[in-house]
């Protein structure tokens, strides 16, 4: 019996009425806090969201629940979050689906994709089965990883599934030499192909962050992907550009963008060394992390375009209240114009979605765990 939780919804009465800024042709508004309850369900609103597939139109979608070790159901209604109960993972036996980077839901029931292979369950018969990440890719036995996100604090969705082909775009990385492979598999036929070197392979080198002297610590310098309608879009933490890829013809488009609120990359890279003490590589990482960060790509509601948040440079500084900004783009990518969030709201952080007409964003200060602090952005253009 699947049981089902109300997050009981009310309107916090607070000074952050409504706002709207302008900048280029674009039109932000703000609306008040809300706050939702969530005692009920086992999770805090002051952890990481949960491992979430990625929400479709109107703002439903699954997560993880790390507390009931569920996949439950997340849906808006109007003001109100409903919360449903789902599928138990069983975390031992052979039933178990061991760790994983994300999850999402096919024709064939749910995918979960761990650091080197693919397991398939079957929601209905608990049928499971493993697809290990092919050695070959690289043209060579190597040890091959699938990082998780790209960025801890913008990359809180998987956006690399095209559910009508029902194939998955990720990257994998080889451990020893650092080379990155641009991978399609296929939940039907099981079948994973190396795609082209769509992306810049210099761009991603120079931001490479391995260091294997005292520890072996490798930071995320992976592109994001982002497919949307026919269009698999990569862009990068580090830099302002973005690919676009038509997964027919294999035929892509870079494209460059200029602010004038923002670097269009990050400058405080500093190749690690293997002669490096650990304090001193880790330091060279957080200059790295901290430096001006691009998000992956996001559909705007009712389909009328896209945006990306960019987390401003916060070196030597409070690296807990960064400037945000947002990047507007029309449905063909062109970019339409950018604005300083946090001039607007200073409590909006960078964990946002699309839910129907609004952009559903997480409020910075969250005090009690059992409540969730949230707004709703809207965008017009």
């Amino acid at each position: 019996m699947r049981l089902k939780y109300i997050w009981f919804l009310f309107i916090l009465f607070s000074s952050c009425q409504a706002e709207s800024r302008f900048s280029g042709e674009i039109t932000i508004d703000v609306g008040k806090k809300r706050t939702t309850y969530i005692g009920q369900t086992g999770l805090s609103s002051n952890l990481p969201f949960p491992k979430s597939t990625n929400p479709n139109d109107v703002g439903d979608f699954l997560i993880f629940n790390p507390y009931s070790k569920s996949i439950d159901s997340v849906s808006f209604e109007n003001e109100e979050i409903n919360l449903f109960q789902g599928l138990f993972l069983d975390q031992e036996g052979p039933e178990a689906i061991g760790e994983f980077n994300f999850f999402l839901e096919s024709s064939l029931g749910f995918v979960f994709v761990g650091n080197r292979n693919i397991v398939i369950k079957n929601p209905k018969s608990s049928e499971i089965k493993k697809v290990n990440f092919s050695s070959g890719i690289f043209g060579e036995k190597s040890d091959i990883l699938l990082p998780g996100s790209v960025s801890f604090l913008l990359d809180h969705f998987f956006k690399g599934f095209d559910p009508e082909k029902e194939n998955l775009y990720f990257f994998v990385q080889n451990i020893v030499s650092g080379e990155v492979a641009l991978c399609k598999f296929n939940v039907l036929t099981e079948e994973m192909i190396r795609l082209p070197d769509f992306f810049d392979v210099d761009l991603v080198k120079k931001n490479e962050n391995i260091y294997r002297s005292q520890a072996y610590i490798l930071k995320n310098n992976l592109p994001y992907i982002f497919y949307d309608d026919d269009k698999l879009v990569l862009s990068y933490s580090y830099s302002n550009d973005i690919v676009v890829v038509d997964p027919k013809s294999l035929n892509y488009l870079t494209k460059c963008f200029d602010s004038k609120l923002f670097p269009d990359e990050k400058s405080s890279h500093h190749k690690l060394r293997n002669d490096m003490d650990f304090f001193e590589a880790n330091q060279a990482m957080d200059e790295w992390d901290f430096d001006v960060s691009f998000g992956n790509l996001e559909k705007l509601p009712n389909n009328k375009g896209f945006c990306r948040l960019i987390r401003g440079a916060t070196l030597g500084e409070d690296k807990n209240n960064p400037e945000i900004f947002i990047e507007i783009f029309d449905i063909e990518l062109n970019k339409i114009g950018e604005a300083n969030l946090t001039e607007i709201q200073p409590d909006l952080s960078t964990f946002f979605f699309a839910v129907e007409r609004r952009l559903f964003f997480k409020a910075k200060e969250q005090p009690n765990e059992n409540y969730l602090n949230y707004y709703f952005v809207e965008v017009d253009f």
